[in-house]
């Protein structure tokens, strides 16, 4: 039996199917072996592939399909378990996409007339891949199970259907097309609203991929609902995300990497923070958030919002408990503010110089040296560092880390940040980071990737009002941390039904701020031993329910219900 994997996210990281699809390769490879393929567009300055010689039974098909104007390659999908991998560039082969929404017209009733690039791309691709799969059929022996993820991938079913092809086809839904345009409002005549929304074309595939696959599956409960709804049919099976645990270090790793990660966030504070004002750096929590930039259907506004509320609650009690919240979302930048530049170097070189110091003075001892010259001069260095780290005093540390490549003050988080008072003052027990840029180990102020700074923080907040699922607060337990979700993901729905720990905290959004506050202010309240608890308990609860090695029988099952 063969199976192949068809998504625009193959070997194409874009979003968060490329998670899903990378983190349950290894389940799926070993239950298919070297009979597992994937699909996707080639792109010219891809990373994630290494391109390969093709084997011999393919390259047949590869000049077949070179005569219709596609260009196949070929290689290893590195990020999902070395999964060979179909790249199909359709450039040229697009210029027959008028043709094909003809045919689409006729035969479906796909309205996609006026269509740009975002849907004759994706079309053009996914009808080729099904010209591929086609091929290979009759090359390759036995039953061909054929997966779909999300409504780009369609084309390869129209194809299918025209031509009679026998694949066994599973079509997988992450959210539908007129869910993402509405925040997931969805009331009335779907088709009138998806016209509407300007989304007719994509969301006629979506409904008509939804009818022709031999099996429907989706993502989540709330989704299940959502799909009968508004594309007309009812999930045959929800397969539930999950993580690969098999790269997720262990428990005891974890902790030992919490105690590096977080000296290098402390290092971070005292650069960012000190040359404005005096600040304890001792077991201070992280809160954070993260995501693209949809400011409001992801609750940038709740979460900044919350923030604010918890902000004035500790300065009204007069509390000395200070805490320091993320935003990791981002955005158009030009690189970071001079100001920042300044005070990392200064801080740098501060450390430096201590260094030198300490280690002429040890070298001194074990000359036998007298100390007390070596000593004057250690503390004149100090006092003169300390004199111009004293420079910026009086002033507050910048909202963000770096320049945007668009004013400022026309930014949504920075305007909201402002509207709740969460300015850096030095009397702010809410000390506010926005940093707008992907991180990664060569980040010039953190050097940490995203997963590095998961450890080491404390608690993620994610608050979208519609999330078909949320990766997110799921990879934030994962590397021990607590979060909070909203009951509007389909993560937050399954903790619920699984009656969730402490360390995960379930919302409901639509009564406003106050329980987000509570629950952060409750936790940022505790003594540190408390909060490692609950990021221990998060932890274990993800690790033992949402691991690809058991969820990865949802997929398996939808296969085996073909037979």
């Amino acid at each position: 039996m063969t199976l192949w994997e068809v998504s625009f996210e193959c070997g194409n990281k874009v979003g968060g199917i490329w998670t899903v699809i990378t983190s349950k390769a290894p389940y799926i490879k070993e239950a298919f072996g070297d009979d597992y393929y994937a699909i996707g567009p080639y792109k010219k300055d891809r990373k994630e592939v290494l391109l390969e010689k093709m084997p011999r039974r393919f390259q047949y098909i590869a000049t077949r399909l070179a005569r219709e104007g596609i260009a196949v390659h070929y290689g290893s999908w590195v990020e999902a378990a070395g999964v060979k991998i179909f790249l199909l560039d359709t450039r040229k082969f697009r210029e027959r996409v008028d043709s094909l929404k003809g045919k689409l017209w006729e035969k479906y009733g796909i309205d996609s007339l006026g269509t740009g690039h975002d849907f004759n791309e994706p079309l053009a691709w996914s009808y080729a891949a099904g010209m591929f799969i086609s091929e290979a059929m009759k090359k390759l022996p036995g039953r061909h199970i054929v997966q779909l993820q999300e409504w780009l991938s369609a084309g390869a079913l129209f194809y299918f259907d025209m031509h009679g092809v026998k694949a066994r086809t599973v079509f997988t839904t992450h959210a539908t097309v007129l869910g993402r345009a509405t925040g997931g409002k969805i009331s009335g005549n779907p088709e009138q609203l998806a016209r509407e929304k300007g989304v007719i074309a994509k969301h006629l595939t979506e409904k008509s991929a939804a009818r022709l696959a031999d099996a429907l599956t989706t993502v989540s409960d709330p989704m299940a609902d959502e799909c009968r709804r508004v594309l007309g049919r009812k999930p045959d099976f929800i397969t539930y995300n999950g993580l690969d645990f098999q790269v997720i270090p262990e428990l005891p790793r974890l902790l030992s990497d919490k105690v590096i990660f977080r000296k290098k966030l402390t290092d971070f504070v005292r650069a960012y923070f000190l040359p404005y004002y005096r600040l304890s750096v001792k077991d201070f929590p992280v809160v954070y958030t993260a995501g693209r930039y949809e400011f409001f259907n992801k609750g940038y506004d709740l979460f900044i919002d919350a923030l604010g509320e918890v902000n004035r609650r500790l300065k009204a009690a007069g509390s000395d408990r200070w805490f320091l919240a993320f935003l990791l979302v981002p955005a158009g930048t030009l690189g970071v503010k001079d100001e920042v530049i300044q005070n990392f170097a200064f801080y740098r070189r501060l450390k430096e110089i201590a260094r030198e110091d300490v280690d002429a003075l040890v070298e001194e001892v074990y000359e036998g040296r007298d100390l007390e010259g070596r000593v004057e001069e250690m503390v004149m260095d100090f006092e003169r560092m300390r004199a111009k780290m004293s420079t910026r005093r009086g002033s507050a540390p910048p909202l963000c880390a770096f320049q945007l490549s668009y004013p400022e003050k026309e930014d949504q988080i920075v305007q909201r940040l402002r509207e709740n008072g969460l300015l850096n003052r030095e009397e702010d027990r809410v000390k506010v980071v926005y940093y707008p840029v992907y991180l990664n180990r060569q980040d010039e102020l953190m050097g940490m990737s995203y997963r590095n700074f998961l450890t080491a923080a404390s608690m993620g907040v994610f608050l979208s009002r519609y999330e078909p699922w949320g990766y997110t607060p799921m990879e934030a337990a994962s590397y021990l941390g607590t979060s909070i979700t909203t009951s509007h993901s389909g993560f937050g729905r399954a903790v619920l039904g699984m009656g969730g720990p402490d360390g995960l905290g379930v919302v409901d959004v639509s009564r406003g701020i106050k329980e987000v506050a509570d629950r952060i202010e409750s936790f940022i309240m505790k003594p540190k031993d408390e909060r490692i608890s609950l990021e221990i308990n998060a932890h274990k609860f993800v690790r033992d329910g949402f691991s690809w090695k058991h969820l990865i029988t949802n997929y398996l099952n939808a296969y085996r219900s073909l037979d």
